[in-house]
């Protein structure tokens, strides 16, 4: 008797920034991740609906993931995008924080 064997069917994964955004031309190859350090202009407290919020203070510095975005969901508190970045001084510290506090 010979096995059955069922084909798999591929499961969609969301992009982590850490590892890279998609490629610009589609072919699902990682782009490099690319940062560049910001400061903070306004403090974010960093309580949303869900987890994984990067809270800051108004004069921090932050290095941020600026080849991946994210919108807002309806839950965030700011209406723009979303960045991945870390506090430059606390690299174990990372997490998701509008743009809107940024400059």
């Amino acid at each position: 008797v010979e096995p059955v064997v069922e084909p798999v069917t591929p499961v969609e994964t969301p992009v982590d920034p850490a590892e890279g955004a998609e490629g610009a031309e589609g072919e699902g190859e990682p782009a490099p991740v690319e940062t560049v350090e910001m400061h903070v202009i306004s403090s974010y407290d960093a309580v949303e609906a869900e987890g994984g919020y990067l809270p800051v203070q108004a004069g921090d510095v932050v290095q941020v993931v600026i080849n991946y975005r994210a919108s807002p969901e309806a839950y965030n508190k700011y209406r723009c995008d979303y960045v991945y970045g870390w506090n430059a001084t606390a690299t174990t510290n990372a997490g998701w924080l509008p743009v809107d506090v940024l400059s």
